[in-house]
């Protein structure tokens, strides 16, 4: 069956010249046409679009300048967040300097403290006391007749 001896057909068949080729397609996808129904002759008025097809156009328009406008809403949130974090580092190193100073002067106010109750103690001495009372107001030990015995 296939090893026929008859011999196979030729065709001539001319090749197209590449001037008769054209480079871009006139209906593809990258021909841009105004309209759906486009005119072919200047003569004839073109179709006016139906509300739907405006609509959908000024949808394609809003979404057009949100994609030209991406570029500086992503700059003007990094710039924000940027903005946000180094608020942020402030305001913490500022607490960190007001909690620094609050814990000196809780230390010097414990000092403080200490001192004073150093100074209590001296003044609360017995040999003190004895001394102003003798000194200062002159007042002296009593004697055995000065004593009263109350029972």
């Amino acid at each position: 069956m296939f090893n026929s001896e008859r011999p196979l057909k030729e065709y001539n068949v001319p090749l197209p010249n590449r001037k008769s080729i054209p480079k871009k397609r006139p209906y593809g996808p990258y021909r841009k046409r105004k309209y759906k129904n486009q005119p072919k002759s200047p003569n004839i008025k073109p179709v006016k679009k139906p509300e739907k097809r405006k609509e959908e156009e000024q949808r394609r328009g809003i979404l057009q300048k949100l994609n030209k406008s991406k570029p500086a809403i992503l700059y003007v949130t990094f710039v924000a967040t940027a903005l946000i974090l180094v608020a942020q580092s402030a305001i913490i190193s500022q607490l960190n300097y007001q909690m620094i100073q609050k814990e000196n002067q809780l230390e010097s106010l414990h000092n403080e403290k200490v001192l004073l109750e150093m100074k209590v103690l001296e003044q609360k001495t017995p040999e003190r006391i004895e001394r102003i009372a003798v000194d200062e107001l002159e007042m002296s030990n009593p004697g055995r007749q000065q004593v009263i015995n109350i029972d």
